[in-house]
């Protein structure tokens, strides 16, 4: 009896732990069933909005297209950043919305008809090359004290600066030079519009400002400049379209690496995954799409003599404190392929020893660079 007993408790022992077996299968079962609607929930919510954006967008694109015109100015005043420049509110037929961008002319510029070589520095929103608490390193100067300051001890000649807007109005969406594969995805912000950001730059900036200021409106006399994303943009417009620019710069510039094989941008570049580039390269990223704008393999694919035409001014911040205090190592991956083209860096392997990626070193670089954009575009000037 005790031994059938025994058999008895052991069975339901066993039932037991079969009962709690199922139970927990059951109950793992049942949170997997939980976490998959909640999950396709959360796509479809995410989709909800995304076509919610997609005809805002097609709204944007179809304003757009009934407006032919050229830019045009809306308003213009002292900045509020530096009343040296002017701030212009312009409307922007690429993109379809209004734009702002700041505007240096030169001492002499009202008191004379002569026209001006023009430089285009770049960031993003427009008040940040501008901006003395842009970060607390600048310490009371701004570009336009390091061009002043070199005018007056003769090391430059009047320039004309523009400093242009890359972003949605509060800076959120960076345009990254690049027209977007999928614009809906900025649509939430202002100042946006189409995110046909190359053509903006193209067909909208430079025009306007060779139309409305008394620029030299020629390649010869037409130089860019940037820091970080601002960097990689202005060596972006420069090795895809030769024929605008003689002369380029960047400092500590965000670029893309180029894969060993030659392929293309490397699909698991960290900057290219980077949320900020999800409306410019879609989701997932198109690689062609990258590559096509990645200032690197520009510089790979493009002809040798259209490099040489131009004088680049690469420079970025040293190794050491990468990857959170410099972009070395983009750097250094541009200033190899430049050299493997046959294309010197006029500021030699680029590295700034004792810089940063902060503004007063950005406005150093500029203390660097505006002297050599001087000696290219103030030519015969």
């Amino acid at each position: 009896m005790r031994t059938q007993a025994a058999a008895i408790g052991t069975g339901h022992a066993r039932k037991r732990q079969q009962f709690a077996a199922r139970g927990g299968e059951v109950s793992k079962a049942s949170r997997r069933t939980t976490f998959s609607v909640r999950f396709i929930g959360r796509q479809l919510a995410h989709l909800a909005q995304e076509q919610v954006a997609y005809l805002r967008y097609l709204r944007t694109s179809w304003k757009t297209r009934q407006d032919q015109g050229p830019a045009r100015i809306v308003a213009s005043a002292s900045s509020a950043y530096d009343s040296r420049a002017q701030v212009v509110t312009w409307h922007s037929p690429t993109l379809g919305v209004a734009k702002r961008l700041h505007i240096y002319l030169p001492p002499a510029y009202h008191h004379s008809d002569q026209r001006y070589p023009v430089l285009y520095l770049l960031r993003g929103h427009e008040r940040e090359w501008l901006h003395l608490q842009e970060d607390p390193s600048r310490a009371g100067r701004n570009v336009l004290d390091v061009y002043e300051q070199l005018l007056r001890i003769g090391r430059v000649g009047p320039m004309i600066l523009v400093i242009p807007s890359l972003t949605s109005e509060d800076g959120a969406i960076h345009g990254l030079g690049v027209d977007h594969l999928k614009p809906w995805l900025g649509q939430q912000v202002i100042g946006v519009g189409t995110s046909k950001w190359e053509r903006y730059f193209l067909d909208d900036v430079v025009p306007l400002v060779d139309t409305n200021w008394r620029t030299l409106p020629v390649a010869a006399h037409r130089g860019v400049d940037g820091f970080s994303l601002g960097g990689a943009v202005a060596v972006k417009l420069a090795a895809k379209f030769p024929s605008l620019f003689r002369s380029v710069g960047a400092y500590d510039g965000t670029f893309f690496y180029s894969s060993a094989d030659g392929s293309g941008v490397e699909a698991g570049d960290t900057v290219l995954h980077n949320p900020i580039c999800e409306p410019a390269f879609g989701r997932p990223r198109n690689l062609l799409h990258a590559t096509a704008n990645s200032p690197v393999d520009l510089v790979r694919r493009a002809q040798q003599h259209d490099l040489l035409d131009i004088a680049w001014m690469i420079e970025f911040g040293p190794e050491q404190i990468e990857p959170w205090g410099s972009n070395y190592y983009r750097g250094a991956h541009l200033v190899e392929w430049l050299r493997k083209r046959g294309v010197a860096n006029a500021l030699g392997d680029g590295v700034l020893r004792d810089g940063d990626h902060t503004w007063r070193t950005a406005d150093r670089h500029m203390a660097t660079t505006l002297p050599l954009h001087w000696r290219v575009l103030g030519m015969g000037v």
